[in-house]
């Protein structure tokens, strides 16, 4: 395996269907009430805001509150907003590995994602109504790169 290089995410957006394990986890510990509706899909998500957007931080809406961990947003380096699912999250800079893999004649191309920087977790929690995916959505992941990095 020969690394090809490790690259600071834009964003990176994984999507789990509504009758995942984390969906039923949250659904389990209280997602879908005090306020929340019903049916919310559990989105992991990132914002690099200080590239995209020049700014240190963002509001973001659709937070999954991490009382659900046992953490607060404080304690994540988060600030709260006047609403319980809006937060203002630092700019997020998630990393992903690429190396070139040879199997025999094939060559394959391995992507690994590293959430964890200098011991601080680069990605929260959205959710998203069911409504907007509909069950025909299974599984997904999207990433995007700075268009020089990706040109590289």
């Amino acid at each position: 395996m020969s690394e090809v290089g490790r690259y600071t995410l834009d964003t990176l957006q994984i999507f789990f269907p509504w009758d995942d394990d984390l969906y039923t986890y949250f659904k389990e510990h209280g997602l879908g009430l005090s306020g929340l509706g019903s049916k919310k899909l559990p989105l992991v998500y990132t914002d690099n805001c200080e590239n995209t957007a020049g700014l240190k931080e963002r509001k973001r809406k659709y937070v999954i509150d991490p009382r659900f961990f046992g953490m607060t947003p404080e304690a994540l380096g988060w600030r709260r907003t006047q609403r319980e699912t809006e937060l203002i999250i630092p700019a997020e800079k998630p990393e992903m590995g690429i190396a070139n893999t040879h199997s025999g004649d094939d060559n394959f191309l391995s992507l690994s994602l590293i959430t964890r920087i200098g011991g601080v977790e680069q990605y929260h929690l959205e959710y998203s109504s069911m409504s907007e995916f509909g069950r025909i959505y299974k599984n997904w992941a999207t990433f995007y790169l700075p268009f020089k990095k990706a040109r590289d």
